[in-house]
């Protein structure tokens, strides 16, 4: 594997790092996670649908992409159940 041109104790490795570190707090700072979410997630591991109605409700089309994912494959849906479940 080529070694980057970049030696650690040079200037620009000190700002390429600040830069990903910014970008990373600011990624990060958009997930805001509740106590609630813990159980969201625990209900999408057993029955995903259920997971995407606490977090959006009976009337979302969410909901039904969810039990579509979940009849086509279980992961599928668990998967689309931690993405709605971290979108909002």
């Amino acid at each position: 594997m080529p070694s980057l041109p970049i030696e650690e104790g040079d200037e620009r490795y000190k700002t390429i790092q600040v830069a990903l570190f910014e970008v990373l707090t600011l990624h990060l700072s958009k997930m805001a996670l509740t106590c609630t979410d813990i159980f969201k997630f625990f209900f999408a591991v057993i029955f995903p649908p259920l997971g995407v109605l606490l977090e959006r409700g009976p009337c979302h089309c969410d909901l039904l992409i969810n039990i579509a994912l979940t009849l086509l494959g279980f992961i599928p849906g668990v998967i689309h159940a931690f993405y709605i479940i971290l979108k909002y």
